[in-house]
C-alpha cells in the first residue's frame, strides 16, 4: 500500500509539472488553439460513432453529416456530426468497414477539429510512420 501512494505521489507530480510545460506548438495538420474561452458550446448527449473506408469512405455511422479529405491528400480525414462534440472524447481504431479481411497495420491518432466544433480530425499513418489511406473505426463519447 505505502509503495503504491508513493507510485501515485510521482506520477501526479509527474502530470502537473507536464501540464504546467505546456504543449509544444508546431506547424501541424489541424494546429490551432482547440476551444475558444468562454463557455463552451451545447454538447452532444448520446455517442456517435463512424466506420470509414480507405480514402474517407463513409459505410456507416449514427449522426455523422459528412466525411471529407483533412489537410492532407492521403491519411487524414475530418468526420462532422451533427452535434457539438468539443465536450466529448474521441476514440479511432484501424479498421474495414466490411465483413472480411484485415486491415494493413499502422496507427491513428484523433482530435477535435479546430475550426468546427463538430468535427473530429483522423490522421492514419502506415506501419513505418508515412500517411496512409487506411479505414477507421470511430468513437465519440459524449454521455
Amino acid at each position: 500500500m505505502l509503495f503504491t501512494k508513493h507510485v501515485c505521489s510521482a506520477v501526479f507530480a509527474t502530470g502537473l509539472a507536464a501540464m504546467a510545460l505546456g504543449p509544444a506548438v508546431a506547424a501541424v495538420p489541424n494546429a490551432g488553439p482547440g476551444t475558444p474561452g468562454g463557455i463552451a458550446p451545447a454538447t452532444a448527449s448520446g455517442d456517435r460513432w463512424a466506420v470509414i473506408g480507405a480514402g474517407c469512405v463513409f459505410s456507416r455511422g449514427k449522426g455523422v453529416v459528412s466525411v471529407v479529405r483533412g489537410d492532407t491528400a492521403t491519411g487524414s480525414c475530418v468526420v462532422r456530426f451533427n452535434k457539438t462534440v468539443t465536450g466529448c472524447v474521441y476514440n479511432a481504431t484501424i479498421g474495414l468497414s466490411g465483413i472480411s479481411g484485415t486491415s494493413p497495420p499502422g496507427f491513428v491518432t484523433v482530435v477535435r477539429r479546430n475550426t468546427v466544433p463538430q468535427a473530429v480530425y483522423v490522421e492514419l499513418l502506415n506501419s513505418s510512420a508515412g500517411l496512409a489511406d487506411l479505414g477507421f473505426h470511430l468513437v465519440v463519447g459524449c454521455g
